[in-house]
This record gives structure tokens, C-alpha cells and sequence, in this order.
């Protein structure tokens, strides 16, 4: 599979060029360091997400809702290496992201299926919920974790600027009648939006609905 962070970084860069410079990541050598006590190889994308931010990736979560950065990981990292039985096979499933919410009532965690990956990237599983690790408690969310940080950069740096648009559908008397839909539509224009006339030939004719965008 082709590398898909180099793409995503250069997004990133473009949107927003001083979002990589304040975003912190760790030690290659760290990250290695857990490969060798789990007895596993993580998949590249992972190592380039958490070099470029895996102690600080500013407001943008690229995990959604689940904590990425290597500190708290570390801490369930070290449980997780130490537990016996092992909860888990510890060479085929790595914590990649928890729920960072203390109150929050039986939360999944994120893990890599590294059976399910090629190198460069591996596909995604929840479990953990009240503790349980077993096979019949892992939840297959059918994306990998390229996909999701794609799916999350995108969001982020790209459609969340864009201004939002939307529209809405009025229903009212027709047109030559007397209404409130013509306040409506008017205060709607002072807003910004504008009109859209029907297309359709039943609507011509009666004038019964009109269309705002914005």
C-alpha cells in the first residue's frame, strides 16, 4: 500500500502552514522501544502520526474521540505489557486511543489489528469496555486507521472552512394570496439567502412553495 501521511501532511500544510510547526511528536526510539516489548512492528502511518504529533496535535484530535498522545498511552501501555494473563494477544493488538473522559460509562478502546495490516497500515478494532478483551467483545469499526486519519484531516483542515450551506423548504398559501410565508422569505433575504424559484411545472402554476438557500 501506498503511504498515505506524506499526503496528508502536505494538506495539512497547505490549510494551515503554521499547524505542523507548534505540533509535537516523539522519538522514533520510543516508539521502538514499545515494539520491542509488545514483540511487534507498528504500521508505518502510526510511527508518522505519533513522530509528527504524538505529544501535542493542538485542538485537532486526529483519533476523534479518543486520546492519541504517547503520554497517557504510555500508562495503559505498561499495564497492558504486564498483565497476566495477557487480556489479549499482545503481538496482533496495540492501544492506539482511549476515551480521555473519566465519566464516561464502560468506554471502548481503540486498537490496531495488526493480522489485518500490510506494513504501512492496519485495520481498526474497539474493545475494552468494562475490561473485556475477549474475541466476542471486539467491535470491528471497518475502517483502518489511514482511513480514519484521513477521514478526520479532511474534516478538519479542509471542510471546516468552508462556509455551510444549507437550505429550506417553505410551504404556504401561493404566491397571490396574503401570507406570512412572504415575511418569511423576506427576512430569510435580509439574512442572506436567496431564492430559488420551483422547477417543477405543478409549482409554477399554483405557487405553492418556494425555496431559501444560503
Amino acid at each position: 500500500m501506498t503511504d498515505l501521511w506524506p499526503s496528508l501532511v502536505a494538506l495539512i500544510d497547505a490549510r494551515r502552514p503554521d499547524f505542523l510547526a507548534k505540533a509535537e511528536g516523539v522519538e522514533r526510539a520510543e516508539l521502538a522501544r514499545w515494539e520491542a516489548r509488545f514483540g511487534l512492528t507498528l504500521p508505518r502511518i502510526y510511527v508518522d502520526l505519533m513522530r509528527t504529533m504524538g505529544r501535542s496535535s493542538g485542538a485537532f484530535n486526529p483519533l476523534g474521540a479518543y486520546e492519541h498522545r504517547l503520554d497517557p498511552l504510555a500508562e495503559q501501555w505498561a499495564w497492558l505489557a504486564e498483565e497476566e494473563p495477557a487480556p489479549y494477544p499482545r503481538d496482533q493488538f496495540f492501544l492506539v486511543g482511549f476515551d480521555p473522559d473519566p465519566s464516561a460509562i464502560s468506554p471502548f478502546e481503540l486498537f490496531l489489528d495488526l493480522s489485518r495490516g500490510d506494513g504501512a497500515d492496519a485495520a481498526l478494532v474497539e474493545m475494552g469496555s468494562n475490561g473485556v478483551y475477549e474475541a466476542d467483545a471486539r467491535h470491528d469499526i471497518r475502517q483502518t486507521l489511514g482511513e480514519l486519519l484521513a477521514e478526520r484531516t479532511l474534516t478538519y483542515f479542509e471542510l471546516s472552512a468552508r462556509p455551510v450551506h444549507g437550505g429550506l423548504l417553505i410551504l404556504g398559501d401561493p404566491a397571490n394570496q396574503s401570507s406570512i410565508k412572504n415575511e418569511v422569505v423576506r427576512q430569510l433575504r435580509d439574512l442572506g439567502g436567496s431564492l430559488l424559484l420551483p422547477t417543477s411545472r405543478a409549482s409554477r402554476a399554483s405557487g405553492s412553495r418556494a425555496r431559501a438557500s444560503w
